[in-house]
């Protein structure tokens, strides 16, 4: 089973069709492990291969190479799981413990994207005028490094207040006191 696998998964990570990998079935040594689900992200601009721990509790993410991944999986699939689950954009193939593999059509076709960090939602715009009179941002709305902080707790007050706000009954005016925030 390991060596199919492997095979499969290094030429899918080459020829970038490689979507991802799921390690199941943990028979380990590693108390609480249950998967370990392998995605291809970019960190500082190189390809890696960032391998997500699921124990019971918590996910452990730790980012390694195409090479120092190998040999790690290697052993993984020889005597610490069970299954292995394969996505790329050609095929899936699913692994088990003393059974053929079983290869299916793909359930996706493109590869998702390398990025890894998550735009956040603003509920306000920096370029905001009033931020600058504010002294949040510049004159350009970009927000001031010693503003920061401000900024965020501008924004989480405004994001509290939507989801508040969609409660309220329809209205043709509503009045909003903020006390306690300092230059708001």
């Amino acid at each position: 089973m390991s060596e199919d696998i492997l095979s499969s998964f290094e030429q899918s990570v080459r020829d970038q069709s490689f979507v991802a990998l799921v390690l199941r079935q943990h028979v380990g040594a590693t108390d609480g492990l249950k998967s370990i689900h392998i995605r291809k992200i970019l960190v500082k601009r190189e390809e890696k291969l960032s391998f997500t721990y699921r124990y019971q509790t918590r996910d452990i993410v730790k980012n390694h190479s195409l090479s120092e991944s190998l040999p790690m999986l290697r052993d993984f699939l020889a005597s610490d799981f069970h299954e292995a689950a394969l996505s790329t954009t050609g095929f899936e193939l699913l692994a088990k413990q003393g059974k053929p593999l079983k290869k299916t059509a793909p359930k996706h076709t493109e590869t998702p994207p390398l990025t890894h960090d998550r735009d956040k939602k603003r509920w306000i715009a920096p370029e905001a005028p009033y931020l600058h009179a504010l002294n949040i941002t510049d004159k350009s709305g970009q927000v001031l490094h010693s503003a920061q902080a401000k900024f965020r707790q501008i924004n989480k007050f405004v994001e509290i207040l939507s989801g508040l706000m969609v409660r309220l009954p329809a209205q043709p005016s509503i009045q909003v006191a903020d006390m306690g925030c300092g230059k708001g």
